[in-house]
């Protein structure tokens, strides 16, 4: 049975893949990653790994990976359509009934890769003619043998040939035009794309070939690379060279290396660095991150040495601003003036790029590093802009959590690159926590009083983050206090990290009596109940939190209602708000007497 692509993204998106893989093994959350036994193999360490942000598992012992279609097909011994249809089941998505247009459109897809799948061959076949034999001499000369071109299907375009050899497999020029293998001309007649070029098929995550780079052999040759057209197959921003390759890679490395050229990228995983992709020359964009971040947490980018290399990792660097999260991260490797990855591991070697690789800076270092290269601070007012900029940047980050972060980071910098260094008898250079009296928070609101609540039962007990509802409610809190907000920043960097003492870092973000006031020996914020373990701690945590979403509907309610004679509508609104608080007080009542 053939499932459209859209159906089978609706089904990973409607499933945590830790829900459905959680069924089969025990996992226990760790930050972004949830960690178990593998199934597929014995161990006593937990080495089988699942992440929801990638919707994949992985195992550091047997190498085991996949989607959530692939575990249950594994572990169920499920062929392909049988696991679509459980997991369809659990999601309550109806199968799709496909219609005549539906049902063409995949068929055309599937006879469209065919094509290609035939034209990679017989490129690859061209370089065994002797007729050819520069070509391959070419690719020899370049460091790329036997293996290699079998590995990635290398092969070579010659002058003519390929439209014959397809109308002799029944293909037709208009197919060959469809696919980006041919050109029709103003007088109807059909030219090859690619002539006298090196031939690199480009394939989908699905192992499929969908399109071809093709690297002219000779300068008079302009350009010197061409890609294949955009066509239903070929969709180059969601598209990576050696990303079939590279997933596998990537998971278990869990980071990914992003390179511009396909030679780069080969030459990258002939060194053992298998987690490396190529862009296909086009500009590195929001889709090709989000493509990356799927890959792995970690992406390293290393782009040529040259003028053009830098500006593109810049551009790279401003386009990851906005969605940039907390556990993802974006890196850069510098290589020397004018070398790409190719040249650099003739010239300087493998360790040298081991080592580069190793050093590479991350992004809140780059983005400070590069705005300060193309400025000249020797004014006030050249440095008053120059402090703009990057607060103009940074403020492009959604994240609060992040953008917090990366504010404190750019304050750190600017005061120690102009010499505004505190003196040790002041607070150090951090979002300053209030001195607090008697009468600082007198006044708080009940919403307030019960997010002073919500963190006080997770500072004393930091496990109940590892519950997924509670660590995704925590994380979207509403919160407008910017004490408040570096407290959730540090408990979220503690929970990640947990090098040293969560109050101890407290106290080093200068935190240490707003911690005592929510959470100290005199807080009326702490529920003694919770205190007893953490199982009682996690319901006493949700019932608090559903206190909390009570009041913000009451309040809802409350603004809803004025508008009521305004707004025709707002009646409606209003009614259903009442309906929702009052069935949310009897949930928290039962849970309350559940307790006691």
């Amino acid at each position: 049975m053939i499932f459209p692509d859209s159906f089978i993204d609706e089904l990973k998106s409607r499933l945590p893949i830790s829900k459905i893989i959680g069924k089969w093994v025990k996992l226990k959350r760790n930050g972004i990653v949830y960690k178990g036994l593998c199934p597929f193999h014995q161990e006593k360490t937990p080495s089988f790994t699942v992440q929801d942000n990638k919707a994949m598992y992985y195992c550091f012992g047997c190498h085991a990976s996949g989607d959530i279609i692939k575990f249950v097909s594994e572990i169920e011994k499920n062929s392909f359509a049988d696991s679509v249809k459980y997991l369809a089941d659990v999601a309550g998505l109806v199968l799709p009934k496909l219609d005549k247009k539906e049902q063409k459109k995949i068929e055309q897809k599937l006879d469209l890769v065919e094509v290609t799948t035939k034209a990679a061959k017989w490129f690859n076949h061209q370089l065994k003619l002797s007729s050819n034999h520069h070509a391959y001499e070419y690719l020899i000369k370049r460091g790329i043998g036997d293996d290699d071109i079998k590995v990635f299907s290398l092969g070579f375009a010659p002058e003519k040939g390929l439209l014959s050899f397809l109308q002799k497999e029944k293909i037709s020029p208009e197919l060959a035009v469809e696919v980006g293998l041919a050109i029709k001309s103003d007088n109807g007649s059909y030219i090859e794309r690619f002539r006298n070029r090196v031939i690199f098929p480009i394939k989908n995550q699905k192992n499929q070939i969908v399109g071809f780079g093709g690297r002219a052999l000779s300068s008079e040759i302009m350009p010197k690379y061409l890609n294949s057209p955009e066509t239903i197959l070929f969709k180059k921003n969601y598209l990576l060279y050696c990303g079939e390759i590279a997933h596998k890679a990537a998971l278990k490395s869990e980071r990914v290396i992003v390179v511009e050229g396909y030679m780069d990228a080969i030459f990258m995983q002939k060194i053992g660095l298998k987690e490396t992709v190529a862009s296909l020359g086009t500009a590195f964009n929001h889709n090709h991150l989000q493509l990356l971040w799927n890959m792995a947490n970690d992406i390293i980018l290393c782009f040529d040495g040259d003028a053009a290399g830098k500006k593109a990792m810049i551009k790279a660097a401003h386009t990851a601003l906005p969605i940039i999260k907390p556990g993802l991260t974006l890196r850069f490797c510098m290589l020397p003036k004018d070398l790409d990855p190719d040249d650099a591991i003739r010239q300087l070697g493998k360790d040298y790029i081991y080592k580069s690789i190793e050093n590479s800076i991350n992004l809140s270092e780059f983005i400070w590093e590069s705005e300060l290269q193309k400025s000249k601070l020797n004014t006030p007012e050249a440095k008053a802009s120059f402090e703009h900029k990057l607060n103009d940047l940074i403020k492009q980050i959604e994240d609060n959590i992040v953008r917090n972060y990366y504010l404190k980071f750019i304050k750190e910098k600017i005061w120690k690159e102009f010499n505004h260094f505190t003196p040790k008898t002041k607070e150090p250079p951090v979002i300053k926590a209030r001195k607090l009296s008697n009468n600082t928070y007198h006044n708080i609101s009940e919403m307030e009083r019960l997010q002073f609540s919500l963190f006080a039962q997770v500072i004393n007990h930091t496990d109940l983050l590892d519950e997924k509802e509670i660590f995704d409610d925590f994380v979207a809190l509403e919160i407008n206090n910017p004490e408040l907000e570096l407290v959730r920043s540090t408990i979220l960097d503690y929970y990640e990290n947990q090098e040293i003492l969560l109050k101890d870092l407290l106290i080093r973000n200068n935190l240490g009596k707003l911690t005592e006031f929510i959470c100290g020996d005199n807080s009326s914020f702490i529920n003694n109940i919770s205190l007893i373990d953490v199982e009682v701690a996690k319901e006493i945590w949700i019932i608090t939190y559903k206190k909390y979403i009570l009041e913000s509907l009451k309040n809802e309610y409350n603004q809803t209602m004025i508008k009521v004679y305004e707004d025709n509508k707002a009646f409606g609104i209003a009614m259903e708000l009442r309906d929702n608080i009052e069935n949310l007080k009897k949930e928290i009542l039962t849970r309350e007497q559940n307790i006691t």
